[in-house]
C-alpha cells in the first residue's frame, strides 16, 4: 500500500546511514541516496533532542532545486550523556574513550526522522 502511494514520487534519503537505508530497502519501496556535504554544528544552545531537529533541518537546506515530486528525508541521531552530546568518534582510540565513557550510565539516543 505504502508503495502504491508513493508511486508517483522521488523519493529521496539525504543519509549515508546504512541502517537507514536498509530500512527503507525492507519497506520496498523506490527511491534514491543523495548526499550533501554540510558541517554538522549546531547552536551550543541547543540540548538533545532540539540538537538533531536542527542537524536534520540543516541537511535538508542543503537541497535547494527539489521539485513538487521530491521527497526529501533527513535524519540525525546524537547519544546524550551527562547532560553532553557525544559527536562521531575521530577514530578507534575516541570510539574507546566513549564506549567507556558510557559503561555502566545511563545515556539517551536522540532520534530525528
Amino acid at each position: 500500500m505504502l508503495r502504491e502511494k508513493l508511486k508517483n514520487y522521488n523519493l529521496i534519503l539525504a543519509s549515508a546511514s546504512p541502517r537507514r537505508q536498509q530500512f527503507f530497502k525492507d519497506l520496498n519501496i523506490d527511491f534514491t541516496i543523495q548526499l550533501k556535504e554540510v558541517d554538522e554544528i549546531y547552536p551550543q544552545e541547543l540540548k538533545g533532542a532540539g540538537i538533531t531537529d536542527y542537524l536534520a533541518d540543516l541537511k535538508s537546506k542543503a537541497f535547494i532545486n527539489l521539485s513538487e515530486k521530491d521527497l526529501l528525508i533527513t535524519s540525525d541521531t546524537i547519544v546524550w550523556l551527562e547532560n553532553k552530546a557525544l559527536g562521531k568518534p575521530k577514530d578507534t582510540d575516541d570510539a574507546f574513550k566513549m564506549l567507556r565513557a558510557l559503561s555502566g550510565k545511563k545515556h539517551t539516543e536522540f532520534k530525528n526522522g
